[in-house]
């Protein structure tokens, strides 16, 4: 399957990707410029954000580009409080309960810009049985509790989270 794809790669005719010719280009192939542009400084930030609402706009329903759109909304405005962003974090967790990501955007925003950390716990606990083997998951439950100055818990999620990475990485958050 994979041959078949580069086959099919090879028989295309190559695009100018431009940015006056977005309109021009698939939902996806806007995605992945999107992804580019997210690896830059906040301008590209700034350029993914509206290169995913282009995706969005495209295809409604592609879910990757709805969370990457949210991520980055959120982590531009983390410290504002923004309803919107936190309205967009909910939506994804309601269209695939599933997505871990999806609970940890939700509670970095909600300790980040509300302050919220009783409902972030609840989503950092949501994406801990979800992915019990991701220490960003422990690290972010451990910063939260840290936030309440309940140390006891803190400490024991951010031991599982160092235990998991094997390295200091985890305790950066806190």
């Amino acid at each position: 399957m994979k041959d078949k794809g580069y086959e099919q790669l090879r028989n295309e005719e190559p695009k100018s990707i431009a940015l006056y010719n977005l309109e021009t280009l698939s939902d996806k192939e806007v995605y992945l410029l999107g992804m580019l542009a997210l690896q830059q400084d906040e301008e590209g930030q700034k350029k993914a954000l509206e290169l995913f609402n282009l995706c969005i706009k495209k295809n409604p329903d592609f879910y990757p580009a709805m969370l990457a759109m949210t991520f980055v909304d959120a982590s531009l405005n983390v410290l504002e409080v923004n309803e919107t962003v936190l309205e967009k974090c909910r939506t994804l967790v309601r269209l695939k309960p599933n997505v871990a990501f999806a609970h940890l955007l939700t509670g970095y925003h909600l300790c980040g810009s509300l302050n919220n950390y009783e409902e972030a716990i609840n989503e950092y606990q949501k994406a801990v049985e979800l992915q019990p083997w991701n220490p960003h998951c422990y690290s972010q439950l451990a910063s939260a509790y840290s936030s309440l100055r309940k140390l006891e818990e803190a400490e024991q999620y951010l031991l599982k989270a160092r235990e998991l990475d094997g390295t200091a990485a985890a305790c950066c958050n806190l």
